[in-house]
């Protein structure tokens, strides 16, 4: 599954992290409530994709590995 519809304005992450405001919590809230973003089935090649990405990037230190 993957998020769609999120404003292109708000940086994609932990709510704690990039909604320093209500009224982007409250954009967010109304914009999951009326459908724009939502979650959609992704096929086994872009979950293929995705995940070579994510390796890609933990090789190379742009992200960190999740802690077991």
């Amino acid at each position: 599954m993957k998020i769609a519809g999120w404003p292109s304005d708000i940086p994609f992450g932990n709510l704690g992290d990039i909604a320093m405001s209500l009224p982007i919590l409250e954009r967010l809230q109304r914009l999951w409530n009326d459908g724009t973003i939502h979650f959609e089935a992704i096929t086994e090649g872009e979950f293929t994709k995705l995940d070579e990405e994510r390796y890609r990037q933990i090789e190379h230190g742009e992200i960190n590995a999740p802690m077991p």
